[in-house]
């Protein structure tokens, strides 16, 4: 992987990673991955596990990783992915900094995947600021930029300060679309297994729709963080609550 910590990244160095990811490809786990993104073709995918790609991601920002993401393309899934993994290892100089590079990635996401793949390094230092910020993609007509709102939004809940604002987000969401419902129903579990209190108040009103709310009762009951107690209180509201909706 050293070959791709380059400080001054040129087209050359770029097709020559694209024909490294094409070296490695694994067929059968294309094929299998593939069949995850149900809304991509499986041309759009190379074939490469994730533990690689954040190997790989990790080598290129050793060098100039801005660099890198000014000569990245979007014809695979792969180089999104990178794009992603090199974006969010960044030492950002300000908010702005953070906010417009990941404005830049947010555009790329076109299945949940991608919205999924963020690991938020550096959201700590603007916490407060980026809360705020990512209500304009939880406004947006773009399905895969409100399932990264939503995503975004785990960071957010251990801490009770923001619970309150992210169940009204969370309410006012209802857009039509499996994988932001998803995304819905699995922040709202998360969100249940620290703050089981308020959570089943707010699932009590019944704000959900029904696929939303089976989704949700689900996702608490796969839950490792819920007592088998709280899991058989779910179950039963859930009997309950079917007929309401």
């Amino acid at each position: 992987m050293d070959r791709f910590i380059i400080d001054n990244w040129t087209q050359e160095d770029y097709n020559s990673l694209i024909l490294y990811l094409k070296s490695q490809a694994d067929l059968k786990y294309r094929d299998f991955h593939s069949k995850l993104i149900p809304n991509c073709d499986k041309e759009y995918f190379i074939g490469i596990r994730v533990p690689v790609m954040r190997k790989l991601g990790k080598a290129i920002a050793k060098g100039n990783p801005r660099s890198f993401l000014k000569v990245c393309g979007n014809k695979y899934y792969e180089e999104s992915m990178l794009y992603g993994i090199v974006t969010c290892s960044i030492k950002t100089e300000s908010f702005s900094d953070f906010s417009s590079l990941m404005e830049s990635f947010v555009k790329r996401m076109n299945n949940w995947a991608l919205c999924d793949s963020c690991k938020f390094t550096e959201l700590k230092k603007y916490k407060e600021e980026y809360f705020s910020y990512i209500e304009k993609y939880l406004n947006s007509d773009n399905p895969w930029e409100i399932r990264y709102g939503i995503i975004t939004m785990f960071e957010y809940k251990e801490d009770k300060k923001y619970l309150d604002d992210i169940l009204v987000r969370l309410k006012n969401i209802n857009y039509d679309h499996y994988y932001v419902k998803m995304a819905k129903a699995w922040l709202t579990a998360e969100l249940f297994a620290f703050h089981k209190d308020e959570v089943f108040n707010f699932l009590k009103k019944n704000y959900y729709d029904k696929e939303t709310f089976l989704m949700t009762c689900s996702k608490i009951r796969d839950s490792r963080r819920v007592s088998d107690k709280d899991k058989e209180e779910i179950k039963e509201f859930k009997k309950v609550s079917l007929d309401k909706l």
